[in-house]
């Protein structure tokens, strides 16, 4: 079982960790393949590895990319329904029962369906085995009588992608996975190492267990995650589910001297004790302010004003970042209130085409 497991608290090192494995795998003339949530995470390591000179044999993906390699593998060539055509099938399904019958699906109901039904996927739960579920609950005390109708529409949606000759992505990923588990000589033993995710998914830990137990690939796991933090109480159980499989387990300690000296005491008392009860004060200082604001325009108008006065102290412009949420329309409006503010700023960022109106239109 080659898993390696890597966790720690916030800036304990977990990134290089996983990097320094990345570049052994490519010392020792292996390909590893590095899975980072989002794809600004994969341009960022790819840059990095760019700069090292050490981009050839490595790839950087989302877990979708892992997916896909997967699938290639495993050698399955189903067509997967896309998502506008799933979302349209399960509509019809829902039109069809007969207490929605003669109205249309809201758009919330036919995603808590998708998701409802995506769960059972993944858990490998069949609709006969449902359907026997929800008969006893509704025998039992009659609360699942109700719900009886879950297990006609799975059936039917199983059903409806026999007919059409399609799997949906759930189904893609675990024939695949259910594949490399038969034949795991297909997967070729490239090493595969996940950084950066919160927390992970049920088809991302069979992943993981997949590769890692079933094909005995090299699998490096990070996860944010220290034994009785009230702030990492969320993943406990993939903590505990992952590490009975880990073959060595790499507990990274906290790091003060992560943060810069004149803000280090603060900034790390912040993170160690965030969300823990009772924990003790300590004073700010000029490490942490709170800016608040009457709306979203006048709260940016505050943290211009707090750029203004750092440029104005003889702070360089080019040091100071600002942090926001993903959002077109917020980032419009801050660039708008740094121009009216006259502050000088560099905002480069790629811009969906579906976000233009042109775009849109389309």
């Amino acid at each position: 079982m080659p898993i390696m497991l890597v966790t720690g608290p916030a800036n304990a090192g977990k990134a290089q960790v996983v990097m320094d494995a990345v570049r052994r795998h490519l010392a020792h003339g292996e390909e590893p393949l590095l899975v980072v949530p989002t794809r600004a995470d994969a341009e960022h390591y790819l840059r990095e590895l760019a700069g090292e000179g050490t981009t050839m044999g490595a790839r950087v993906e989302r877990f979708d990319g892992l997916i896909d390699e997967a699938v290639r593998r495993a050698g399955r060539g189903e067509q997967a329904l896309g998502e506008l055509a799933r979302e349209r099938l399960l509509a019809a399904i829902l039109a069809a029962v007969p207490e929605g019958a003669a109205r249309v699906p809201s758009a919330g109901l036919v995603r808590a369906l998708a998701g409802v039904l995506s769960e059972l996927q993944l858990r490998r739960v069949s609709p006969a085995r449902l359907r026997e579920a929800l008969a006893h609950w509704a025998q039992s005390d009659g609360a699942g009588a109700s719900a009886a109708g879950l297990g006609t529409m799975y059936e039917a949606y199983q059903r409806a992608l026999a007919r059409i000759g399609r799997v949906d992505g759930d189904q893609r990923a675990l024939r695949a996975l259910d594949a490399l588990r038969r034949k795991p000589a297909l997967w070729g033993g490239q090493p595969v190492l996940f950084y950066g995710f919160d927390d992970l998914t049920r088809l991302q830990l069979d992943a993981i267990e997949t590769l890692g137990k079933v094909v005995a690939a090299k699998v490096t796991v990070s996860l944010a995650y220290e034994p009785g933090r009230a702030a990492f109480a969320g993943r406990t159980a993939t903590f505990h589910a992952r590490e009975p499989l880990a073959a060595e387990h790499r507990a990274l300690p906290a790091r003060a001297e992560y943060y810069v000296p004149g803000s280090r005491a603060v900034l790390a008392h912040l993170e160690r004790s965030l969300f823990e009860p009772g924990a003790a004060r300590v004073q700010a200082g000029g490490a942490v302010a709170l800016l608040e604001g009457g709306g979203e325009r006048a709260e940016l108008e505050l943290v211009a004003e707090r750029i203004a006065g750092l440029i104005a102290g003889g702070m360089a412009p080019e040091e100071i970042a600002v942090v926001i949420r993903a959002s077109g329309a917020r980032s419009e409006l801050l660039e708008e209130v740094l121009r009216c503010a006259r502050i000088p700023y560099a905002h480069q960022r790629r811009r969906r085409f579906a976000d233009s109106a042109i775009g849109s239109a389309l």
